[in-house]
């Protein structure tokens, strides 16, 4: 392999849902790229299956990949003695997998699989990785999108910023459901109690007798993982009705699971260097809606690479615009949902919740559409927060910090 064979002006580390699509916006370029990737192919992801609005697979010309369509969908939940949905209608919603994007994906760039990288350092115009076997590479931007193992970032010895949120999730690809007909047209985001788990459930009817069901968890280091909390999605299809009857005779055939950050836990931009999705420690701030971010953050790392070229700058202060571009798009709404995550796991028991349910019936339509896409307002925020809520919320506080913080934490659900 002679030195011309080794370099490339543009290097891809992972080739999930960003990596992909970075490839993809990359593919009609002049440039030469190298995509690597740790398993034995890029033909076939993991965690291919997101729920996402229409919208944001029409901007970049997915529909090729929509398995299920809906024209509406609901956010609700659980309250003292009923439940609550808000069915929103107006702009249609989309179930996706990208394996049938990964399957007919023909890459315009070189492409070594069973690639893990054991080094990553930065050269006087670019960066070098290598992997396990010594095979080396030099690329004049490395671009990371290893998910939330952030290899490059790491190797390159970027300090790790204090990681204040974490994004658990469990899906389950289930077949011979029970599905009355008037859901299989409605996928659902029901938060269930606090028991369960502290964001909502999704169900994806696909027919009557399929569907993914799927539960998120914000976790941290003082609110880690609920004890047995990987059994709490089989309660809920046995115990908990509606459900209970729906998923009666139920049969999993995919499972999958997985911790993303919810904070950008390591710099998102160096000299040469650009993290994507994942590898930036970056969803959707509060809800984190599927894949969205990480086609977003691949289109905006695409447009900053070709402005690079063009001007023959690779510098953090040039590949800056990506950042902004970033926070534009998605950062503005980090610290606002924060808020909200704060309050939520430290002074919220089921009591809190099931009024917090009620307010829910304030929101607009547009302000539902905001909530699923991570589009967090004050104004959302105060609206939500309100009525008793801001009084029992204190009387928490006071429990948190001056009587017993395990009081607060071990209040059993509603049921």
């Amino acid at each position: 392999m002679n030195n011309k064979d080794k370099n490339y002006d543009v290097i891809i580390v992972g080739a999930g849902v960003a990596g992909l699509m970075l490839a993809n916006f990359l593919n009609n370029s002049s440039k030469k790229v190298l995509l690597v990737e740790k398993r034995k192919t890029i033909t076939e992801l993991s965690n291919s299956i997101f729920g996402l609005n229409r919208e944001s697979i029409e901007k970049f010309g997915l529909n090729d990949i929509i398995i299920r369509e809906y024209d509406k969908f609901a956010i609700g939940g659980r309250r003292v003695k009923d439940w609550f949905f808000y069915k929103h209608k107006s702009r249609p919603f989309v179930v996706v997998d990208f394996n049938k994007f990964a399957k007919n994906f023909k890459p315009n760039c070189k492409v070594h699989t069973n690639f893990k990288v054991t080094k990553a350092r930065h050269l006087k115009n670019g960066i070098s990785i290598s992997d396990v076997n010594g095979h080396s590479y030099f690329g004049k931007i490395v671009v990371d999108c290893s998910g939330s193992a952030e290899i490059i970032s790491k190797q390159l010895g970027f300090k790790n910023k204090k990681t204040t949120y974490d994004f658990y999730n469990i899906s389950y690809e289930l077949e011979n459901c029970n599905f009355p007909d008037k859901i299989v047209d409605l996928p659902s985001f029901p938060f269930v109690g606090f028991k369960y788990s502290n964001l909502p459930l999704w169900i994806y009817p696909y027919s009557n007798s399929k569907c993914q069901l799927g539960k998120a968890e914000i976790v941290s280091k003082k609110f880690p993982l609920v004890k047995n909390d990987k059994d709490y999605l089989p309660y809920i299809m046995k115990n908990i009705k509606p459900y209970s009857t729906w998923f009666k005779n139920a049969r999993i055939t995919r499972k999958v699971e997985g911790l993303a950050r919810q904070t950008i836990s390591r710099p998102m931009v160096s000299d040469n260097f650009l993290s994507c999705g994942n590898a930036a420690g970056a969803t959707t701030p509060l809800l984190g809606e599927g894949s969205r971010i990480a086609i977003e953050m691949a289109f905006l790392a695409s447009t900053t690479i070709a402005k690079s070229f063009d001007f023959n700058n690779f510098s953090k202060n040039f590949l800056k615009e990506y950042e902004k571009n970033f926070n534009n798009l998605f950062g503005k709404y980090y610290f606002k949902s924060n808020v909200m995550k704060f309050i939520w796991l430290r002074y919220f028991t089921d009591k809190e919740f099931s009024l917090l349910i009620q307010n829910l019936e304030k929101w607009s339509e547009s302000e539902y559409i905001r909530f699923y896409r991570s589009e967090f307002s004050w104004k959302m925020l105060f609206k939500i927060l309100s009525g008793k809520l801001p009084f029992l919320i204190l009387k928490n506080i006071v429990i948190y910090h001056i009587i017993n913080r395990n009081k607060i934490l071990t209040k059993k659900s509603l049921d």
